[in-house]
């Protein structure tokens, strides 16, 4: 667990560990719990409820396993939702990160792939219940296609698969998250080679009893290009 003001409740994953559960079908992810430590982000396989004796040791799933993440229940060792990123420890180029909010009831996941974005949501935890899931990568995408489109006009939109992804999130002051987005297609066999980043700023809101809603703050802000 990183050092932060006591305002931010920050699990942050990058390829971490596990805290191994025995005779479970799930492994709590290292630094993914919520500052109360109640709930968590945890992997599993699908289908399989003995996770220890299915890796029979190893520290890796079979290729074959589908591989899922869960909102969990720590002290009930109970899973609350299924998440939509499937990350497991030390997984070639891929991440996980995980920043509760410091009321316990709102989590953000990041799953960053090779070259792409995997999946970016929230969930609102309270009473034991887990919240629908809540997309943050679209409305983050939509904001950062308009910035490049408005930034750089032909370049960007004459640019060939070009790849979305997202890092370093973190929640700030003032309930205010923020992350680093980089449009790329530095790997594209065709068009134009363009590499961008911006940091974006947002809030998530409550929407109803469970839901959440995501509201972007002004405009991306121009980085230094990666």
């Amino acid at each position: 667990m990183v050092n932060v003001p006591f305002f931010l409740a920050l699990g942050l994953l990058l390829c971490g560990g596990l805290a191994a559960h025995a005779d479970e079908s799930f492994a709590v992810l290292e630094g993914a719990e919520s500052p109360d430590h109640r709930y968590a982000v945890a992997w599993g396989v699908k289908g399989v409820a003995d996770l220890d004796a299915h890796l029979k040791g190893s520290r890796e799933p079979a290729p074959s396993d589908t591989i899922e993440n869960y909102l969990l229940d720590v002290a009930g060792k109970k899973i609350l939702a299924t998440l939509n990123s499937g990350y497991w420890p030390s997984q070639n180029h891929h991440s996980l990160e995980v920043v509760w909010s410091a009321d316990n009831k709102t989590v953000a996941v990041l799953n960053g792939g090779h070259w792409e974005c995997d999946s970016f949501e929230a969930r609102r935890v309270l009473d034991d219940q887990a919240g629908p899931f809540c997309d943050l990568a679209k409305p983050l995408d939509a904001a950062l296609d308009a910035f490049l489109a408005k930034s750089f006009g032909a370049k960007y939109r004459k640019a060939r698969e070009i790849s979305f992804t997202y890092s370093d999130l973190a929640l700030g002051d003032e309930a205010i998250w923020r992350v680093k987005a980089t449009a790329s297609n530095l790997y594209a066999k065709t068009g134009t080679d363009f590499q961008q980043s911006a940091k974006i700023q947002f809030t998530i809101v409550k929407d109803g009893a469970m839901g959440l809603k995501v509201k972007i703050l002004g405009k991306p802000q121009k980085l230094a290009s990666p």
